[in-house]
């Protein structure tokens, strides 16, 4: 819950799962982490589905989650909901291992001005606010922007290395008055992040080297939801378009442009039992160059 992050002191979404009994989280970097469910964990874990508010936030060109690149405000998640075991029936693909389901906070309840600002054990800062208003028929509409820095990882002698983080991320959410079952949202994110790292290299006669990597994220999404009452329950439709870049400097490029649509109708229970049907489309388009 909000309540469990806020004691915790996490200051990014994996530092909050590390208080989930059965999700295995390792810290590989300055901004980097592995995270998975039942065992199955790694900076990659394809068997794990993460999304944010219904998005998928899986990115095909390495199959798995940049977690460095997903820099969401800590202050606006209203709960983290994990299933840890298979799910792809009502989850969909890459629900093998578990599922992790991030779900922000309504607009209504970010009202106000917010400014939040922490420093780490290096000395880097984390710096975000947040503007939040009514609307005069009733809608709720919020702001943010982000900036974080992290320091670089230091061996043994105490050595920084080269592995360091840094990067803004902005949005908006707007959520329909509060009336019935009938109600919409819409919300939309940009980022852009740059990450440093030295790769280790398979040993040669004997010796390891290491090769300078710097990668640059960037991206943007727009998600749009719409509820109403239906045959005596409740219907859904979500669709999103989201872009992400990235970009292995003097290495390659890769980009990846997503087009989702989800129709879910849960019928009114009968007895003890009770029915859901969707149907769901997704595109995904994948272009890849090297240099």
């Amino acid at each position: 819950s909000a309540e469990d992050i806020r004691r915790s002191g996490a200051r990014s979404i994996p530092e909050a799962l590390r208080e989930v009994p059965g999700v295995n989280v390792a810290q590989i970097g300055s901004a980097r982490w592995a995270v998975g469910v039942r065992g199955a964990q790694g900076r990659f874990a394809n068997k794990l589905l993460v999304q944010v508010d219904g998005r998928s936030i899986y990115n095909p060109l390495f199959s798995g989650v940049f977690w460095e690149a997903q820099d969401i405000l800590i202050e606006d998640v209203e709960r983290i909901e994990v299933v840890r075991g298979p799910g792809a029936s009502l989850w969909g693909a890459n629900a093998v291992n578990g599922i992790i389901n991030i779900v922000t906070r309504k607009a209504a309840a970010t009202q106000g001005s917010l400014v939040a600002a922490s420093v780490d054990d290096g000395g880097r800062p984390v710096l975000a606010a947040r503007q939040g208003i009514t609307l005069d028929d009733g809608s709720a509409f919020r702001i943010f922007v982000k900036g974080a820095e992290a320091a670089p990882f230091r061996s043994d002698d105490g050595h920084a290395r080269m592995d360091q983080a840094r990067g803004t991320q902005t949005g908006f959410r707007m959520d329909s008055p509060m009336a019935g079952s009938d109600g919409w949202m819409v919300q939309g994110n940009a980022y852009r992040r740059t990450s440093s790292e030295a790769l280790m290299t398979l040993p040669v006669f004997g010796s390891t080297g290491r090769i300078p990597l710097n990668l640059q994220f960037d991206g943007a999404n727009l998600l749009g939801r719409y509820s109403w009452g239906l045959a005596g329950g409740e219907a859904r439709l979500q669709t999103y378009i989201d872009r992400q870049r990235v970009e292995v400097i003097d290495g390659g490029l890769g980009t990846v442009n997503t087009f989702d649509v989800d129709l879910q109708h849960r019928l009114a229970p009968v007895g003890a039992h009770e029915l859901m049907w969707g149907l769901g489309f997704r595109y995904v388009q994948t272009e890849i160059l090297s240099r």
